[in-house]
């Protein structure tokens, strides 16, 4: 088992595979994101992530300004908390009031 690290633990994506990504996924509000994947975080130590592939299952947008890339990682889709693995997206310039 690992060795706990930190409070926060997930994966970046490359940058050449994350500018490939937004030409496919173009981002749907102002604020892009697009930055990384969580594991865990908190205020316990958390694990260092140990996946070694991922696959992208689609996108959604809660139609209040924020959209996300849902991911199935080595573990599936869920978290250990239980939160579908994802990537933000893009952002509303304000909370709950989507731009399209």
């Amino acid at each position: 088992m690992a060795e706990p690290t930190s409070a926060y633990s997930g994966w970046l994506p490359d940058p050449g595979e994350r500018q490939d990504l937004l030409a496919r996924f173009p981002p749907r509000h102002p604020i892009v994101v697009a930055h990384h994947a969580t594991l865990e975080f908190g205020d316990e130590p958390a694990t260092a992530p140990t996946a070694v592939s991922g696959e992208i299952l689609g996108w959604v947008d809660d139609g209040k300004g924020v959209q996300a890339l849902v991911l199935a990682l080595d573990s599936g889709a869920h978290r250990p908390d239980g939160a579908i693995h994802h990537i933000t997206w893009s952002l509303a310039e304000k909370p709950g009031k989507a731009t399209r």
